[in-house]
């Protein structure tokens, strides 16, 4: 009886160490990023890759049928092409919050803030 009770235990020793080496690489991952002088213009978080902030760059826009599609290459920490459909309906409402003062206001004078953005916690 206590070698299958070591065994769990192993297992979730195991288990344990395996998330702390994920979350070690992960911060070793960040840190690399904030590190680097070249910012991207895109941060991407995702309730299902946990606490991983992606990065990436816009790559073009398409039209398809009656859809816009947005191209995003993803640079760290993967190499993926996110795309994003928006309806005529969904670009309005975009550009409606574009239009805010707060946006505007970033607008024209986000350059301050071009050599070293700031990441909120919340984000």
């Amino acid at each position: 009886m206590s070698s299958s009770t070591g065994g769990t235990a192993a297992i979730v020793k195991q288990g344990k160490a395996n998330t702390d080496a994920d979350q070690k690489q992960a911060t070793k991952i960040e840190a690399k990023a904030k590190e680097n002088a070249a910012f991207y213009s895109l941060r991407f978080r995702s309730t299902g890759l946990g606490t991983t902030m992606m990065e990436g760059e816009p790559d073009g826009f398409n039209v398809m049928d009656d859809m816009l599609i947005m191209y995003i290459q993803t640079t760290t920490p993967t190499r993926w092409k996110i795309r994003s459909a928006l309806t005529y309906k969904a670009l309005v409402k975009v550009i409606w919050q574009a239009l805010r003062w707060k946006v505007i206001k970033f607008v024209l004078f986000g350059w301050w803030h071009y050599k070293n953005p700031k990441l909120s916690k919340d984000f």
